[in-house]
């Protein structure tokens, strides 16, 4: 029997493309128990892909192409070649603003079903950023790429929203990010034995300052400096890498001196990432701007406490289920503080909360019951 060849385009197979790959990568190895589809991944080609490809589904093929000039665009002739003279049934691009929208839109213009999934990258935080680069790749290539789709896949309805603010009239369906069932890790996080004995709370995101990292910092240093006895059995863990903020390590030697119980234990992957949730008592992600983060439904998948922003874009886990942090340091001292204050039962209640409406709502069968049913009516046009 023959399946549907199925094009799967994104900027990076490795932890290059951030939680858009971590996505992705879930969706794939769905994708590929289904058995529905022929699976084919394509990708720009980064120096952390070697490491990373095991972690990818077996059954399905990978290309990955060099680029030329900044990463951030990363023009492919490989890529755009590749779509060319390669024939696929549906094309499922993710991410936006770089080049291979671009190779995307050949596949759809030689007749492959289009669908589109922003990740939340029209958020307009993130369209004033380089805001002369995606005016024109706009006007080149990206609009009439996403008016040629079949359909846009969104994550929330606030992405439905900011995608009418970008291109109006497009046919747009939310899906949401899932997490598979969680696994229990082999061994414990790298940096359990510098906090042994003490309340963990994660941080894990790349270090950017619209993760909230700077934020959050000003206020565990209030925190702290407020009870120094107590924040001894306190500690802060970011797990992440630098994305070019010189004065985050800065930044952390000066909190990690007044309080002796800040680190940076570096990016994690892999089993060292699955035990770093596994270790934490409380994950905060108090972030400027998201599509879904799926960093946050993996803690909550490890049975953390979650104390987030708004712009998380998870609004149906708050109150019940978070701890809404705000993004400015008074507002995440506040959160931190309510934390601390929280009897252990009501630290359960919330964690189970958490548990129970992240199974119904972002589990694996019930999101690709919706996958799936995409992928049908499009190729059968009964959008």
């Amino acid at each position: 029997m023959t399946h549907p060849r199925l094009a799967v385009v994104l900027p990076f197979v490795s932890p290059a493309g951030g939680g858009v790959t971590e996505a992705v990568r879930i969706l794939v190895a769905a994708l590929a128990r289904s058995g529905a589809y022929e699976i084919t991944v394509i990708s720009f080609a980064s120096d952390q892909d070697a490491a990373s490809l095991p972690d990818w589904p077996t059954g399905i093929t990978i290309h990955r192409f060099a680029f030329h000039g900044p990463a951030r665009f990363a023009f492919s002739p490989g890529m755009a070649r590749h779509m060319a003279r390669h024939r696929y049934d549906i094309v499922h691009v993710h991410g936006i603003w770089m080049f291979h929208v671009l190779a995307a839109g050949i596949a759809m213009a030689r007749g492959a079903v289009g669908i589109v999934s922003p990740h939340g990258m029209l958020e307009p935080w993130i369209l004033a950023r380089s805001a002369r680069l995606k005016t024109a790749v706009s006007a080149l290539f990206q609009k009439r790429v996403m008016r040629r789709a079949r359909a846009i896949h969104v994550l929330t309805e606030k992405e439905r929203g900011d995608l009418n603010g970008y291109l109006t009239g497009l046919p747009a369906t939310i899906i949401p990010n899932f997490v598979p069932d969680a696994a229990t890790p082999d061994s414990p996080a790298p940096w359990a034995a510098q906090v042994e004995g003490r309340d963990v709370w994660l941080f894990l995101a790349r270090i950017h300052e619209k993760k909230g990292w700077p934020a959050l910092l000003n206020a565990w240093d209030v925190l702290c400096a407020a009870d120094p006895g107590s924040a001894q059995g306190l500690a802060l863990v970011f797990c992440g890498w630098i994305d070019g903020d010189d004065s985050f390590a800065v930044r952390l030697a000066q909190s990690a001196a007044r309080h002796g119980n800040v680190i940076h234990a570096g990016p994690q992957y892999g089993a060292d990432k699955l035990a770093s949730f596994a270790r934490a008592d409380v994950f905060v992600l108090p972030s400027m701007s998201e599509g879904l983060p799926m960093t946050v439904l993996e803690a909550v998948r490890q049975d953390a406490l979650i104390a987030m922003s708004a712009a998380c874009n998870l609004p149906d886990f708050f109150p019940q289920a978070a701890v809404n942090t705000g993004t400015d340091t008074q507002t995440i001292l506040a959160a931190l503080q309510r934390i601390r204050a929280m009897p252990s039962e009501t630290r359960a209640a919330m964690r189970a909360a958490a548990t129970a409406h992240l199974q119904q709502s972002y589990g694996e069968q019930a999101v690709m019951a919706r996958y799936l049913a995409l992928y049908a009516a499009c190729q059968t046009h009964r959008l």
